[in-house]
């Protein structure tokens, strides 16, 4: 899944490849009227016998995350300290913690750096002799895992209005890949983190050419840190027929030098973002009717002190994540 996907999303995105500029970011038919218009008659209230019809509960809605990082259990109390000296030193966006198990204390290292691999560490802490290593697995612990439902919970909880309660988060794990199911009684759009709250609009904040309709959820969307350009938070998206015509009108109607230079910017939950323009050869896919909707944004990993990819994602953990919608 998670490969494949990816595959189909890079190769659409090589037609789509955006040219980042530095940022400081239905009618309703009616009859005719007749000489004698209809009086209305009031609707009889409901005897005691009677009952209001039941409200339709909407349909459960599922996402499946799968967190780009690497989580290592070790058996026992085991300290910063000695994760560093195995692996040379920690990759950043790292964490290191315990926990009380029934079956004795655990550590927990998760590293989200894009260049850290399960079998880096696999090879880095079986080297090791002083530490036992219980399980290597892609995804992420406990803690992370309780704050990605916290977050969630109220994500979904605000965007579809429905009771934190109803929000689940399910992990599972293929292979050694851990997934997390978020469920709820909801739009499939109100449960993707970050596209509730993403629009496009012109670079000068005026006009708003995109969402929060026209993004195609069922196709996902990958979020991940680059791994050829270290600092880059990437995000992999895809637009619907509306928004493909949204945004292609947007295009045909700005002059060459708009489209070059500052066309568009992401806005996040109210917040601007870093302009983009357009390459010429993605400009005239669009023109031709050759563009299938699918974008990379790039974005520095830390802008002002603060993470770019919590800021898309609302508080989620730092941890670049691939959203697919299961059948």
């Amino acid at each position: 899944m998670d490969r494949t996907r990816r595959g189909v999303l890079a190769a659409a995105a090589s037609l789509a490849s955006l040219a980042g500029c530095v940022g400081d970011e239905a009618a309703t038919a009616t009859e005719p009227p007749t000489e004698q218009p209809p009086t209305a008659t009031p609707t009889p209230p409901p005897t005691a016998s009677e009952t209001p019809p039941p409200t339709a509960t909407p349909a459960a809605s599922t996402v499946r995350l799968w967190p780009k990082a690497v989580t290592t259990v070790f058996e026992g109390d085991v300290g910063a300290d000695a994760v560093d000296d195995a692996l040379g030193g920690i990759p950043g966006q790292a964490q290191v913690y315990r926990r009380n198990r029934a079956d004795g204390t655990v550590t927990y290292f998760v590293s989200a750096a894009a260049s850290f691999y399960v079998a880096d560490a696999k090879e880095a802490f079986g080297d090791a002799d002083e530490l036992a290593v219980r399980r290597v697995y892609r995804g992420v612990g406990p803690r992370y895992r309780r704050q990605y439902a916290s977050v969630l919970g109220e994500q979904v909880a605000e965007h579809a209005a429905v009771d934190a309660s109803s929000v689940t988060l399910s992990p599972g794990r293929l292979g050694s890949h851990q997934f997390l199911d978020v469920s709820a009684p909801a739009a499939r759009s109100a449960i993707v983190p970050m596209l509730p709250e993403l629009s496009f609009r012109r670079a000068d904040g005026t006009e708003r050419l995109v969402g929060p309709d026209g993004f195609a959820v069922d196709a996902g969307f990958l979020l991940v840190r680059s791994r050829s350009r270290d600092g880059v938070v990437t995000v992999d998206l895809t637009l619907d027929d509306e928004g493909i015509e949204a945004f292609g009108d947007a295009v045909r109607a700005a002059s060459d030098e708009a489209l070059r230079g500052e066309f568009f910017r992401p806005v996040v939950d109210g917040e601007a973002l870093r302009t983009f323009g357009l390459s010429e050869a993605f400009a005239t896919d669009i023109e031709n009717g050759d563009w299938n909707g699918a974008l990379t944004l790039s974005f520095a990993a830390r802008t002002d002190g603060e993470s770019t990819i919590a800021r898309l994602t609302g508080g989620l953990p730092p941890v670049g994540v691939d959203c697919e919608i299961p059948d």
